[in-house]
């Protein structure tokens, strides 16, 4: 807070030169949008140059420190990142991105179908299902992914990613 100015027009003069500094301080340690505040980030995954809907993009920091960031791909391949409440980005720095997409569960049966536990069996039977990943495992892992993006990110975010990666 600026001393106000009142009194001897000196004392005034002096508390303004003293107090401007520490004002300019409090304001940087509060933070004007730096590294504690997430980023908008929004992109589109291609797969093999199309739109790929369905997939979770999830931004893992590279270093030591930082928070993960997600999204969901829509049907047009687009995304936007989330870190601590819906749509709000990712925080600043370098990631490496993961992409992953795994086959859909069969929905359950109507609760009408005249069975009372169709619905119990389904879920039961979902236990013994195994779901398959439909992108290649090189996406899916930290260690693996060749996919980097620092943030802010200079324009949208364009991820592409091939159905038969070549090996390096």
């Amino acid at each position: 807070m600026l001393p106000s100015c009142q009194g001897n027009g000196a004392m005034c003069k002096r508390g303004l030169i003293w107090g401007l500094p520490a004002c300019l301080s409090a304001l940087v340690a509060l933070g004007c949008g730096g590294a504690d505040t997430p980023v908008a980030v929004k992109g589109v995954v291609k797969l093999d140059g199309n739109p790929l809907a369905g997939a979770t993009v999830t931004f893992m920091p590279a270093g030591d420190s930082g928070r993960p960031a997600t999204g969901e791909t829509d049907p047009d391949g687009v995304f936007h990142l989330t870190s601590l409440k819906h749509g709000d980005g990712a925080f600043p720095g370098e990631y490496r991105v993961v992409v992953t997409k795994i086959q859909a569960i069969d929905p359950p049966p109507p609760t009408n179908s005249g069975e009372p536990d169709a619905v119990l069996k389904h879920y039961q039977s979902l236990k013994s299902q195994k779901r398959t990943a439909l992108l290649p495992s090189l996406y899916a892992s930290y260690q693996t992914t060749p996919l980097r993006c620092t943030v802010p990110t200079a324009g949208e975010v364009v991820l592409e990613i091939e159905s038969k990666p070549k090996k390096p």
